[in-house]
């Protein structure tokens, strides 16, 4: 797969009436987050983020074998499929999602959120751009044991001024 992406660590300044994607779910993910260093799992409620629920997904991560998707908005899935309860493993290569999921073990390592941009070339040959953002959350406060996760892209246009290597 052709992925270009750059890391990017999320500065703390606010994020009033943002728009992108990535952005709004960090702001929310710090609002419920108040005083603690991750927000706990059941501090995420669908209904607080309906309009961007569909482009997000949650992660359970596990010691001893690749995370498992315990939710999978629409915007993410396959047609035709449900990806939610499988593993990050069997995800459709040179998709969103696949793209999206790529840095897991430097969210867990760093402990902080972190989002993503870049192009990846689709099965059909179009170049996406895309952005994404992975978010720690834990059960309990003391450990990070799931991740929360939103996607968003579009495709390349000719005239975007991005280089055909990229």
């Amino acid at each position: 797969m052709s992925v270009h992406s750059e890391p990017n660590v999320i500065p703390l300044e606010s994020q009033a009436e943002e728009r992108r994607l990535a952005l709004r779910l960090l702001q929310h993910w710090r609002e419920i987050a108040g005083e603690r260093r991750w927000p706990l799992l059941a501090d995420i409620d669908q209904e607080d983020m309906r309009d961007i629920w569909s482009s997000c997904f949650i992660l359970k991560l596990q010691e001893d074998n690749a995370p498992l998707l315990v939710h999978v908005g629409a915007e993410l899935q396959p047609e035709g499929q449900d990806l939610t309860g499988g593993s990050v493993e069997n995800l459709p290569p040179q998709s969103l999602l696949e793209c999206a999921v790529s840095y897991i073990e430097e969210v867990v390592e760093r402990k902080v959120p972190i989002t993503v941009g870049g192009v990846f070339t689709d099965p059909r040959g179009t170049r996406i751009l895309y952005r994404s953002i992975l978010l720690p959350l834990s059960e309990t406060g003391s450990a990070i044991d799931h991740l929360l996760g939103a996607a968003s892209c579009r495709p390349l246009q000719e005239d975007d001024g991005i280089p055909r290597t990229v």
